[in-house]
């Protein structure tokens, strides 16, 4: 039962590790990251605002909403209105 336990301690450490490498590399490493998409870092570091729209069956028009309002900005700080 020991065995057991520690090997589940050991999967959850491993889990963790895994998530926090992901979103630091998500954020600061990866080319996106490096680019100038506008967004709010907790959808940059993880997948779990896109689960969460699929799990809600809004994931097309959440999408379609973020190009969107992307497009609209961007309009407007090119031609600075």
């Amino acid at each position: 039962m020991e065995a057991f336990s520690q090997l589940l301690i050991g999967g959850a450490v491993a889990a963790t590790v895994t998530v926090t490498f992901r979103a630091i590399y998500n954020l600061f490493l990866s080319p996106m990251a490096r680019s100038n998409i506008p967004g709010p870092a907790y959808t940059a570091a993880s997948d779990v605002w896109f689960d969460y729209q699929g799990l809600r069956m809004d994931r097309v028009r959440a999408i379609h909403r973020l190009f969107k309002v992307s497009q609209t900005s961007a309009y407007h700080s090119y031609y600075a209105i």
